[in-house]
């Protein structure tokens, strides 16, 4: 099974790591992290700490390939194909010999020290350090459904943490049954795991499907779990550490934030409910993980981890409204706001539903902003979807505006107004019409390279009836087309030669631009 370590070492190998050896100081490392923000950052040493801290592991589109062992523009692809191939877990029978438990931090709830873990304070206006990389294990308390998620926790006390569960997601409504029932709802806190582990956690899997087999189908094997110590759920047996705990039917009281949020701005003050932390396990010598979020640098943050789930869902969206599909990209720097996606224009009308499509079918109701271009232009190419947007709409014709949409997140700072939010989001169609003439969109290039084959070529005379032929026989023709034809003559001839037949008046350029020969009695 592949774990942290694993990751980590892949990371080197490609040059993806910025490795601290010296004694830091844990208030330092946040702003390490950001000066080496296009690298994953490991401190082996951090000053008052036993574990290595690592953060920013998965961070980029490039990392993402490396995890699902794919190309770049190949990551949805393998992404739907893994997630499609469900892999039951395998439920340990004892724990012995478990790693995540070969060391007991705390025994139980008095034991617990928070403080013994390099949480950071990342973002200068943070209400407190956060653990922002911990998997969430739960069950529902009726049907015992496992989920698994990433959600931001605040430190609170030595043994106590607030958590972010305002948005509907499921260990909201666990939480919820439980705090109907006037229980607590137990969890489990993972921390210290691979890039795919962390893209399974936010993999929304529909309902009925087992989360921890889709876990399982994108490591490709069945994830070993092993039942906690203080808490009737199971964990992933390579976690680094892990935390037991539960949350007290106490409801969403807590004041939690601010926090610096995937935007890159910071989210305001909420209630929340806590999460009381009742033992901690670990692995020996455990590796601390902190993800990244916001700050100047967006296309090169944790949040990245999020990504291939929206374009797979606005992906398969299109397919099931009968678009003909080709690649969709949300792009890293817009925090998942901007969407460029290509299509087959099939059938008139196409091109405008897959702009609402786009806009509005997400889980995540990302994005806010989507282009739309034909399949030709390369979605992963900013220069070309640039030229794509300016040569191929028109403001007044090509842009779709939605109102009352639902958002993605609160975090957005654009929303304004008394909560709850609703927002605008916008289309750009630039894909070519149906009835344009498509000859007035094709991208000028340069010609294709003649290379000469001889220097000798032919005299003047005997060039100027060969291009006459030519012409004759082939014609009409582009002027490359022509040169092309003649790769022993240099070019300064050939110009010779075509200057003959025009002193002559014997060529015509017609309106496409192509050159023929007058026949004979041809009057110009």
């Amino acid at each position: 099974m592949k774990d942290l370590r694993d990751w980590i070492a892949t990371l080197e190998s490609h040059d993806l790591l910025h490795r601290v050896v010296k004694e830091v100081d844990v208030r330092d490392c946040s702003e390490i992290i950001a000066e080496n923000y296009k690298q994953a950052t490991l401190f082996e040493d951090v000053l008052g700490y036993n574990s290595q801290l690592v953060a920013n592991a998965i961070s980029s589109r490039k990392m993402m390939a490396l995890a699902l062992d794919t190309e770049e523009t190949n990551i949805l692809s393998e992404y739907a194909s893994r997630i499609a191939k469900p892999t039951p877990p395998k439920f340990a029978s004892t724990s012995k010999g478990a790693r995540c438990q070969e060391e007991i931090l705390a025994a139980k709830e008095s034991d617990v020290d928070l403080t013994t873990l390099p949480i950071l304070l990342q973002h200068e206006f943070d209400g407190a350090p956060y653990i922002s990389a911990g998997t969430v294990v739960a069950k529902d308390p009726e049907t015992g459904e496992y989920n698994i998620g990433i959600y931001r926790l605040m430190f609170r006390k030595i043994n106590e943490l607030g958590i972010n569960i305002t948005a509907p997601h499921r260990l909201r409504w666990f939480y919820q049954k439980a705090y109907e029932k006037g229980k607590p709802l137990e969890v489990a806190v993972c921390l210290g795991l691979h890039a795919l582990d962390h893209l399974a956690a936010v993999t929304t899997s529909p309902e009925g499907v087992d989360e921890l087999a889709v876990w399982g189908g994108l490591q490709k094997e069945a994830i070993p779990l092993v039942h906690c110590k203080t808490v009737d759920l199971y964990v992933p047996e390579h976690a680094e550490i892990v935390l037991e705990g539960r949350m007290d039917p106490i409801g969403w009281v807590e004041p939690e934030g601010m926090y610096g949020e995937f935007p890159g701005t910071y989210s305001g003050m909420r209630k929340n409910p806590v999460v009381t932390i009742q033992a901690i396990t670990s692995r020996k010598k455990a590796i601390y993980q902190s993800a990244t979020h916001g700050g100047r640098h967006l296309a090169y943050t944790d949040f990245f981890v999020l990504i291939p789930q929206i374009e797979l869902s606005i992906h398969a969206a299109l397919r099931n409204a009968g678009i003909d599909v080709k690649q969709v990209r949300i792009v890293a720097e817009s925090a998942g706001m901007m969407c460029y996606a290509s299509i087959n224009v099939r059938a008139k009308g196409d091109s405008r539903n897959a702009v609402y499509v786009i806009l509005s079918s997400s889980r995540q109701n990302f994005p806010k902003y989507c282009v739309l271009v034909d399949a030709d232009i390369d979605v992963f190419d900013d220069e070309v979807v640039m030229w794509a947007l300016s040569t191929r709409s028109q403001p007044k014709d090509d842009t779709v505006i939605l109102k009352e949409m639902r958002i993605p997140s609160s975090s957005d700072p654009s929303l304004v107004g008394p909560a709850p939010y609703s927002m605008s989001k916008m289309g750009i169609d630039a894909t070519i019409s149906l009835d344009a003439d498509k000859s007035r969109f094709k991208h000028s290039r340069p010609p294709q390279v003649v290379s000469r084959r001889s220097s000798k070529g032919n005299n003047l005379t005997k060039l100027v009836e060969n291009i006459r032929k030519l012409l004759q026989e082939k014609g009409p023709l582009f002027f490359y087309e022509l040169t092309k034809e003649f790769p022993e003559e240099s070019f300064r001839n050939i110009l010779l030669g075509w200057n003959e037949l025009s002193v002559h008046r014997e060529i015509e350029e017609g309106m496409d631009g192509k050159h023929s020969i007058l026949k004979n009695g041809e009057i110009r």
